[in-house]
């Protein structure tokens, strides 16, 4: 589902990077080796959530400049989408700032499984929502990508890792097919965590190819927080 009137939201003041220092920020994420600091910060407009490579090595922070803007990229594809954080801007070239979501990582709640026909429904709607867009995700399985507010609503995070192509052009006709097996996989995955119904027996026939398919995957990774 889409956000009505997402365009009249009006605009945030962007924090500095010496905003980025300071008792007034919150380490969400230490960010260690090459990975992003996550960081929180209110500068009087309602929280917002920072992803920084800035205090990185050199080359950590030219693999850092590459993925911020693959991951905005994919954020100002996906403007509007309920289910997905409104991307504010960037602070510079290292680091992006993103609407910060109050909310649990679905996959570890204890009661996970309490409507979980409905959670998964709106899951679903929102991972197509941005397969419409010429996005995937490709990171799904990761336990922490899916969060839950308190009030219900789901959001899908954490888009370093996507590839975003312009729907109806070359490579989205040849390869968007393919390119989204990961997250429909995902998504069955998470179908059987919320226990949302058994797999078909052509959803079961899916997996199972693509779990076949992923021991050739060179990016197939283990942990995480996988489900």
């Amino acid at each position: 589902m889409s956000r009505s009137g997402s365009s009249n939201i009006p605009e945030r003041r962007l924090p500095r990077r010496a905003d980025l220092r300071g008792d007034a920020v919150e380490t969400i994420h230490a960010g260690r080796a090459v990975k992003a600091r996550l960081l929180r910060l209110d500068l009087g407009e309602g929280p917002m959530v920072v992803k920084d490579f800035g205090d990185k090595r050199w080359w950590v922070r030219m693999i850092g400049r590459l993925q911020i803007s693959i991951e905005q990229r994919a954020y100002r594809r996906l403007t509007g989408i309920e289910g997905v954080p409104r991307f504010l801007g960037r602070v510079d070239p290292y680091a992006l700032v993103i609407e910060y979501i109050d909310g649990r990582p679905l996959g570890t709640l204890p009661d996970r499984t309490r409507d979980g026909s409905a959670r998964f429904e709106r899951l679903r709607r929102t991972v197509d929502e941005i397969h419409a867009r010429g996005v995937v995700h490709w990171d799904l399985r990761a336990r922490r990508n899916v969060l839950i507010r308190p009030d219900g609503h789901i959001f899908v995070v954490d888009f370093a890792g996507a590839m975003s192509l312009r729907p109806g052009g070359f490579l989205h006709r040849l390869l968007f097919h393919w390119l989204r097996m990961p997250d429909r996989s995902a998504l069955l995955k998470w179908k059987q965590i919320l226990d949302a119904g058994a797999w078909t027996d052509e959803e079961a026939g899916f997996v199972e190819r693509h779990r076949r398919w992923r021991r050739w995957w060179i990016f197939n990774r283990k942990g995480g927080g996988r489900p």
